[in-house]
């Protein structure tokens, strides 16, 4: 989408519609991919973690749990976000067919 913005606007241009949708459409992308990346750095996170906490114990054992539920929080609050973008990017992408 972002590689062909160009294009994107040229036709809606001939179609008669906002030019701005193909900017804001580039815009979403661009942000829901870098959310896609840091959700999948805290899954990486997470799975190290998992082989970590085996060799832990007492309160160092503790603290790291805290620690990795804090990021978990972190992690879904990401997703819900990328889910709201991922629709908003197939609103957007809908209305180019139109």
């Amino acid at each position: 989408m972002v590689e062909n913005l160009d294009r994107y606007e040229r036709e809606l241009e001939i179609r008669f519609m906002e030019k701005g949708l193909a900017k804001k459409l580039a815009s979403v992308y661009q942000h829901k991919n870098q959310l896609k990346i840091q959700v999948d750095a805290i899954r990486g996170q997470k799975n190290q973690f998992n082989r970590k906490v085996l060799q832990l114990a007492g309160q160092a054992k503790f603290e790291a749990i805290e620690e990795m539920k804090q990021i978990g929080e972190r992690q879904k609050n990401l997703e819900l976000e990328l889910e709201s973008l991922e629709t908003e990017c197939k609103e957007l992408l809908y209305k180019f067919q139109i």
